[in-house]
């Protein structure tokens, strides 16, 4: 082929054959063979449609070509390599000969790697896809959501009035909540030309103890009304702490009052109005409710919940300056590197990192409604876990029996067999019926979140309770606690049955248990996946071994002897680290006589570690 060409085609990274009327090869590039399988797959006067079926019909697209009704054709495929596990998508461009002294009935092949643009196209789809899932399912949850916020206002004013509503108490990180609950607004300010600016201090506690759910309420509230009211300028959030921290104290969390700011330019309200702000079904104005709408309830909830958090609500504010509304709430916070309850150190921003460097959970969740399973299933995801679906109480049942699950995320309103009879049902099981053997732990997900509900889950048998709309954090926080409760039932289990059976095997085993004890800190776990893997290390250095004696490969035996050795005496396997110490001594003078007899002795004490690991699964 023509050099130039040749060095042309090269610097695209184009490969290329050339195929006569009978579509045999007649010549290629060096690096085609790449996208046909094997390297020396293409040979000289082969059919090349054996070689790239995207190429069936070629005799059609060559007529073409010859008769001028076309100049050239484009086609995709992808290869079969087998020195890959990832295909190769490729293009392939059938034009005639373009080399001057070509003959008129032949045809060149241009083949082209397009595998990274066709991987980032499928990321950038992939992308788009659940970017308009979410969308969609945004726009179908936001009008159920507009529905029940009214007629939750009022309930929820009802309950604090008089006591009824009971605070949550979980860890969550402070600026997360708020910037999450002012990323809900960003449409609408944007819509609205407004700015939307968060100050927040150095000083503000990270992470703190508290009900993230209520506290949401109150910002949302208030941040609707800034909304609402403001048509130029912004709204700007701010948060303070009054610190009231004891270094020296024993205990791992100080009270902080923490006061939060919502200061907007929009109409105001008048001096005199002030004070009726707080009080339920009360507006400033009553034309405020036939021009912008609302009930006045949102101000007298803020107030009631502000109070249950140990804080207070006010306000200041100017006609057609703008207004400022302040409130407190008084929580404990978590310290920096201090031990939280269960003995970790606890950070809700590296959960996912925190989770995916110990064993996973198996978590089933059990909800019929499609929104809220992909919500879930979307959290879960981003926080390092991954979770199976059940879309009613009787399919639950019928999963658990069939695969292991460590914890359910149920839903209570549910068909065909609600979240509260399908937990009753599994109460009543023996742990045989299980597939792991044991129950699994139920933690209630359901939007009513009063005091009696959240008894009537914990009667029926459920461990823990979450109220909708459950916020990472809390789902953090919550499968942070239960894990550790789950793998510590796990541990002792374990460590159960490898007691039980070293107890009955101690004598007849060569282990040295007391070293491996002291080894893996009596972590039986542990122990049992050391003993695994040295089986697994010694009989592929025993078949060495083996093969080194019989070949007289004296210094092979050696190093595969010393190595015997010293993996030995790492898990405290004393009798076969003389053995093999006996055999590396042969192997350097160079003796035969008696090393098959050490090999057998090595091969007997391997056998009595793996029925042992055999007894104890």
């Amino acid at each position: 082929m023509n050099l130039l060409l040749t060095e042309l085609l090269s610097k695209c990274c184009i490969e290329y054959l050339i195929v006569d009327e009978n579509l045999k090869i007649l010549e290629k590039s060096f690096g085609v063979s790449r996208f046909a399988g094997l390297p020396d797959a293409i040979k000289l006067y082969q059919d090349v449609r054996i070689l790239f079926p995207e190429l069936e019909g070629l005799e059609d697209i060559f007529n073409t070509i010859k008769e001028g009704r076309k100049n050239s054709f484009e086609l995709k495929g992808i290869s079969r390599s087998q020195s890959t596990d990832s295909p190769l998508y490729i293009d392939i461009n059938v034009i005639k000969n373009i080399q001057e002294d070509s003959i008129s009935n032949q045809l060149m092949i241009l083949v082209k790697d397009s595998t990274e643009r066709m991987v980032l196209e499928q990321s950038l789809f992939q992308g788009t896809n659940e970017a308009n899932l979410l969308l969609r399912n945004l726009k179908a949850s936001k009008q159920y959501i507009d529905q029940i916020l009214s007629s939750m206002a009022d309930a929820l004013l009802v309950t604090t009035l008089s006591g009824k509503l009971e605070l949550e108490e979980q860890p969550f990180a402070l600026p997360n909540c708020i910037k999450e609950t002012l990323s809900l607004f960003a449409p609408k300010v944007k819509e609205k030309g407004l700015k939307l600016t968060f100050i927040d201090k150095p000083e503000v506690p990270t992470m703190i103890l508290g009900d993230i759910t209520r506290l949401r309420q109150v910002l949302i509230n208030l941040l609707s009304n800034a909304l609402k009211f403001t048509e130029t300028g912004g709204i700007e959030v701010s948060v303070i702490t009054r610190k009231n921290r004891d270094i020296h104290s024993p205990a791992a969390t100080n009270t902080d009052e923490i006061q939060f700011t919502i200061e907007d330019t929009g109409i105001g309200i008048a001096r005199d109005r002030l004070d009726r702000l707080f009080q339920a079904f009360s507006q400033a104005d009553s034309s405020i409710a036939r021009q912008y709408g609302g009930t006045g309830l949102g101000l007298a909830i803020c107030k009631q919940l502000c109070e249950l958090m140990g804080g207070k609500i006010w306000v200041e504010s100017e006609p057609g300056i703008g207004s400022k509304f302040y409130f407190t709430i008084t929580a404990p916070v978590i310290l920096e590197g201090v031990v939280s309850q269960e003995g970790k150190i606890r950070n809700v921003a590296d959960d996912a990192e925190i989770d995916a460097s110990k064993p996973q959970l198996r978590i089933l969740l059990a909800e019929d409604n499609l929104v809220n399973q992909k919500i879930a299933l979307k959290q879960l995801q981003s926080i390092g876990y991954k979770a199976d679906v059940a879309n009613n109480g009787k399919e639950v049942l019928e999963i658990i029996k069939k695969n292991p699950y460590d914890l359910i995320f149920m839903d209570c309103q549910m068909p065909i067999l609600d979240g509260i009879e399908t937990t009753k049902e599994i109460r009543l099981w023996e742990d045989n019926l299980f597939a792991s053997h044991r129950r699994p732990i139920v933690i209630a997900m359901t939007a009513n979140a009063m005091k009696e509900d959240k008894k009537m889950c914990l009667d029926a048998g459920m461990d823990d309770f979450l109220s909708k709309p459950v916020f990472k954090e809390q789902l953090a926080a919550t499968l942070e606690h239960w894990s550790q409760f789950i793998f510590k039932i796990q541990s002792e289990k374990l460590t159960e049955q490898a007691v039980s059976v070293i107890e009955a095997d101690l004598l007849e085993l060569p282990i040295d248990w007391e070293y491996l004890h002291q080894l893996s800190e009596n972590n039986a776990e542990f122990e049992l996946e050391l003993l695994q893997i040295f089986i697994e290390d010694t009989q592929s250095h025993l078949a060495i071994t083996k093969a080194a004696i019989a070949a007289n490969d004296f210094p092979k035996l050696a190093r595969e002897a010393h190595h015997l050795k010293g993996a030995s005496a790492n898990i405290g396997a004393r009798k076969m680290h003389l053995a093999a110490d006996k055999l590396e001594k042969l192997a350097h003078h160079q003796e035969r006589r008696g090393t098959n007899i050490l090999v057998s002795e090595l091969e007997e004490f391997l056998n009595c570690i793996q029925d042992f690991l055999r007894r104890s699964q």
